[in-house]
């Protein structure tokens, strides 16, 4: 399955095989910016223009609880691979984490000046990786929600950034127009 966010106010889960809708997720929270799936599928995400983040049963798309921290529209939502903690981004320029066992929030980051576009974790699951419109990618230490690492290089916002599945690199895209790859240990643009 794979779900997808609407500015109907919805988010569409599909079944992958099929291309079929197999539910329709809609709450009173207004346009709905992004969704994800828990590694383990047990759980869908969904991130809302009012700034919150819906959790859902994957099960049986029941609505389990609403995670409220931020203040502007949610851009983005990323899992550790052993879906035990949630980050989500946003416009006002915060990135929250999120205990997946008690819903509670275990973490703020802060660092990006402007709308923080796309976090991603590592394989590992020890760093996320976020980027923003102050046209940054910045690295975080998951555990002690330090700020590992500023990376520079784009002109421009920046839009998404992934780690390759090996983790050792890390790939950003910008309205610069440009995909830059950087050595996810030396930070350097290979």
């Amino acid at each position: 399955h794979f779900v997808s966010a609407s500015f109907d106010k919805t988010a569409i889960v599909w079944d992958h095989p099929t291309h079929k809708q197999t539910a329709v997720l809609k709450d009173k929270h207004g346009e709905v910016y992004c969704g994800r799936y828990t590694p383990d599928d047990k759980t869908i995400a969904c991130g809302y223009e009012d700034g919150t983040v819906v959790l859902w049963n994957a099960v049986t798309y029941q609505l389990v609880t609403e995670l409220r921290g931020h203040t502007g529209w949610v851009l983005s939502l990323a899992f550790t691979p052993d879906s035990s903690v949630l980050a989500s981004a946003s416009v006002d320029c915060k990135i929250m984490l999120w205990d997946m066992t008690s819903n509670a929030r275990i973490g703020e980051l802060q660092g990006h000046t402007e709308w923080v576009r796309c976090v991603a974790f590592s394989p590992d699951g020890t760093v996320l990786a976020s980027c923003s419109d102050d046209w940054t990618v910045k690295l975080w230490d998951v555990k002690s929600h330090q700020l590992i690492k500023t990376i520079i290089g784009h002109t421009a916002r920046v839009l998404c950034v992934v780690f390759t599945p090996n983790g050792d690199r890390i790939v950003s895209c910008s309205w610069d127009n440009t995909i830059k790859i950087w050595d996810a240990r030396t930070f350097e643009c290979v």
